[in-house]
């Protein structure tokens, strides 16, 4: 199958929009700035955690401190309780990149703690994960089959960031697609956590993915029937680790049998 060429316009604009009043409540019950590090409680425990850990994550990314050395590593530490004294928060941006970085790297530990507990994970016209413990499980599909993701053209307005992004992965890559395009991202942060993302495919992108998948379950319904049951249960996509290990082994021999009609036909 050709690779399918890509433009960069989405299907629609995205307008996410965030009740900051109706919100802000609980907001605060999750979220401490570094002033509260002198008076833990059993509320902003986890929270508080992923915060130190995403600090560090985000300092070590920007200041490209190495840590192998005791003098590295001191200075590394005293840095960090500079930053915690004057309770600062990382910005959205050096967030972003330490998300992405964390995503390529498919430690699902890791990514997991960028997301608040209720995360919101939605994209248009394919899925929505909410919390933690769903996306992790998207999470780890990600992870099986070699995800790649690049954030593009990021604009930054206050706890918001609205994005493009490029995508792939072996799944795409044994369906004759080389990237996939998401024209548009709205990326939403509690503090230092992602409280949403809404991401939408643009128009050819989620085209060539659809005929792809078309072209796929025609022809595993026939020749392997059985497998493609226990890939899509009751006709849906379902979003594992052990499923992509399957969809893989799947794809390959589609792709296999496509190319051997393809020399037949060429041969006559």
């Amino acid at each position: 199958m050709k690779n399918i060429a890509e433009d960069h316009t989405p299907t629609h604009n995205v307008n996410e929009t965030v009740d900051r009043a109706g919100g802000r409540k609980k907001a605060n019950k999750q979220f401490f700035h570094f002033s509260s590090l002198t008076k833990p409680t059993s509320e902003n425990k986890i929270n508080l955690e992923d915060k130190v850990t995403l600090t560090q994550i985000v300092l070590k990314e920007r200041y490209a401190m190495r840590t192998s050395s005791k003098g590295s590593r001191l200075l590394f530490c005293l840095l960090l309780l500079f930053v915690m004294s004057l309770g600062c928060t990382p910005k959205p941006a050096d967030l972003l990149k330490a998300y992405e970085k964390a995503l390529n790297s498919h430690d699902v530990n890791g990514i997991i703690r960028f997301y608040a507990e209720d995360i919101r994970f939605e994209v248009v016209g394919g899925f929505v994960k909410v919390g933690r413990r769903e996306v992790r499980e998207l999470t780890k599909w990600d992870a099986a089959v070699n995800g790649q993701m690049t954030f593009t053209d990021i604009v930054v307005s206050g706890d918001t960031i609205t994005c493009r992004a490029i995508e792939r992965n072996d799944w795409l890559r044994l369906a004759g697609i080389e990237e996939v395009h998401y024209g548009s991202n709205t990326i939403v942060y509690n503090g230092v956590l992602i409280s949403s993302i809404k991401a939408e495919l643009t128009r050819k992108s989620s085209q060539a993915i659809g005929q792809a998948l078309q072209s796929i379950t025609e022809w595993a319904s026939q020749e392997r029937s059985q497998e493609l049951a226990e890939l899509m249960p009751e006709g849906e996509f379902v979003y594992s680790a052990e499923l992509a290990e399957g969809w893989l082994a799947l794809l390959s021999e589609w792709r296999e049998e496509m190319r051997s009609r393809q020399e037949v036909r060429n041969a006559k």
